[in-house]
């Protein structure tokens, strides 16, 4: 354990100066048929101050990235001769979701914005440094998240540290990681506009961190996309009796979270405050640290991806093409075939009849 001692952290601190959204207070009474109540407009300048004033200390460089339009000047942050301020240019890239609190998704800026943190950072090829994220408008204990890494395990060292689980989705409230690793994880997750089979607006930043990262590492490509079309079929699955779970695939993704991610304590989370107030626990307890999280992993693993519909996913422009044909096709000889032959075609993909 006297290894921690020679690692090296270094600092971003990312997202707009005015962010708008729910409060740590507010944030887990989410009211589908009202997605736009409770919505605050927190100027994050006096956070930033704050978390700078108590931290600065503990870090080699610390870069803020914000937004070219945003109201924060370089001079603002000269108290502190390791931080360095980089205003970007604005993303085109922002997915409107009328059912999202802000009405937009901003995972494209927040991953761009972190890779172009890290690049101010001048970060060494080395494995002892590592990359903190917090947001904007978030105040957390950094004494404390580099204390529990310090006390963790050499496995979990190596993996992204996240704030905490849910039963199938990851928190991006903060992270900490090997340098290397960080910057992976952001271009993997940035990869997510490649990928056709994953839905954006229909998913959630919580499930594409997941999903895109393991889609690149995944070796079996093929394998996974006929999981992706069987998936898309479900609801007739389950009206033959079939169930697609803990199958080949979900395992995949259950194992892959289980070395890739792990997760800070539940006090440090509840001692952050975020647009002013502290995060308040879930009313449900769906919040889940590491072991809490693992007994129900297998049974939502399929749920790591939002899969589009048969006509999505195998039509372009309304016209139907040969690929939606064959999808067809192969559906009705699944369907109709001999429960012999149907469970070798399936065997990979269907647990049970």
């Amino acid at each position: 354990m006297q290894q921690m001692q020679n690692f090296k952290y270094q600092l971003v601190i990312q997202g707009p100066i005015l962010s708008v959204g729910r409060s740590g207070s507010s944030y887990m009474s989410y009211n589908p048929a009202m997605p736009h109540e409770n919505i605050v407009h927190f100027d994050c300048r006096e956070t930033i101050k704050h978390v700078l004033t108590k931290y600065a200390s503990l870090f080699e460089k610390i870069v803020v990235a914000t937004w070219e339009d945003e109201q924060i000047e370089a001079e603002e942050l000269t108290t502190w001769e390791n931080c360095k301020l980089i205003k970007l240019k604005n993303l085109d890239q922002t997915y409107i979701d009328p059912k999202h609190p802000t009405g937009q998704i901003n995972l494209m800026r927040q991953f761009y914005g972190i890779l172009k943190g890290m690049e101010e950072l001048d970060l060494p090829a080395d494995e002892d440094t590592y990359v903190i994220k917090i947001r904007t408008d978030q105040d957390v204990d950094l004494n404390r998240m580099i204390a529990e890494h310090q006390k963790s395990s050499s496995d979990n060292q190596k993996k992204i540290a996240i704030s905490f689980f849910t039963k199938n989705e990851i928190s991006d409230f903060y992270f900490l990681a090997p340098a290397q690793k960080l910057e992976k994880f952001c271009k993997d997750v940035l990869s997510v506009q490649e990928i056709p089979q994953i839905d954006i607006v229909k998913s959630t930043v919580h499930k594409v961190m997941i999903q895109a990262p393991f889609y690149q590492r995944y070796s079996q490509k093929r394998d996974l996309t006929n999981f992706f079309y069987l998936k898309s079929f479900e609801p007739k699955f389950a009206n033959l009796g079939f169930t697609l779970y803990n199958c080949t695939p979900a395992k995949e993704i259950t194992s892959f979270v289980d070395q890739e991610f792990t997760s800070f304590s539940l006090e440090l989370l509840h001692d952050t405050l975020w647009r002013g107030d502290l995060i308040a626990p879930h009313p449900n307890q769906a919040i889940r640290v590491n072991k809490e999280f693992t007994s129900d992993r297998a049974l939502n693993a399929f749920n790591y991806f939002i899969f589009q519909t048969p006509k999505t996913y195998f039509t372009q422009k309304g016209k139907i093409t040969i690929k939606a044909l064959l999808g067809m096709i192969s559906f009705l000889i699944i369907k109709y075939s001999p429960v012999s032959l149907r469970k070798k075609l399936l065997a990979r993909y269907i647990v049970n009849e």
